[in-house]
C-alpha cells in the first residue's frame, strides 16, 4: 500500500490465498477481480500457483491488462503451460543467462552455465540453479583458498572476500 500511495496507484484490493490454493479458492480471487477489473495484478506465487491461476483466469473468461508474477516468468514449465498467454506477463528474476559475467572457479559466464545446465537436465536454468551453482562455488573457492576443511578456515575465508560467482559478485559480513 505504501508504495501504491508513493507512485500514485490506487490499490484495488490485497487477497492472501491458501497455500495450496483449489480451483474454487482462486476461482472466488478471480470473480472479485473482474468485480474490481483491475489494470495490473501483481501476484506472489510458485511455479504450480502460477500456472493455477493461468487456468482460473481462462476459465472465467478474464484477464487484466498486465500480470507481474514474483517467481515463474522464466521458468520452462510456466512458458509451456501458459503458451500465447504470455503476451503481457512479466516477473523478477535476480538472474538471466543474459549477465555480462563470469565464475572464477569454473571461468563460465552465465550463458554457458545455461547451455550446460540445458544439456544436462532439459530444462533452462532459472535464478534458483544459478544461486545454488554460485553458493557450491563459494565454498569450493573458500576450501580452495585456505587449503582446509576447517569451519572456522572456511568461515573466515567466506566472511572477508568477495566471490564472483555467474550469480555475480557475492561477499558476506561476519
Amino acid at each position: 500500500a505504501n508504495y501504491a500511495n508513493e507512485f500514485d496507484l490506487t490499490l484495488t484490493s490485497e487477497t492472501m490465498v491458501v497455500a495450496s490454493p483449489t480451483q474454487a479458492n482462486l476461482t472466488s480471487v478471480a470473480q472479485q477481480m473482474i468485480d474490481e477489473d483491475p489494470d495490473v495484478v501483481v501476484t506472489c506465487v510458485y511455479d504450480a500457483g502460477c500456472v493455477g491461476w493461468m487456468n482460473t483466469m481462462r476459465a472465467v473468461n478474464w484477464s487484466p491488462k498486465a500480470q507481474v508474477f514474483t517467481v515463474c516468468v522464466g521458468q520452462t514449465s510456466f512458458v509451456d503451460a501458459v503458451g500465447d498467454d504470455r503476451e503481457y506477463i512479466m516477473g523478477v528474476s535476480p538472474w538471466d543467462p543474459s549477465l555480462p559475467i563470469q565464475d572464477t572457479l569454473t571461468g563460465w559466464s552465465a550463458s554457458e552455465f545455461a547451455e550446460i545446465f540445458y544439456r544436462y537436465s532439459a530444462r533452462s536454468a532459472t535464478y534458483h540453479a544459478a544461486s545454488a551453482f554460485a553458493s557450491m562455488a563459494i565454498l569450493l573457492q573458500s576450501i580452495r583458498d585456505t587449503n582446509s576443511f576447517d569451519v572456522q578456515n572456511i568461515q573466515a575465508s567466506i566472511s572477508t572476500n568477495t566471490f564472483r560467482t555467474l550469480y555475480g559478485d557475492i561477499s558476506f559480513e561476519d
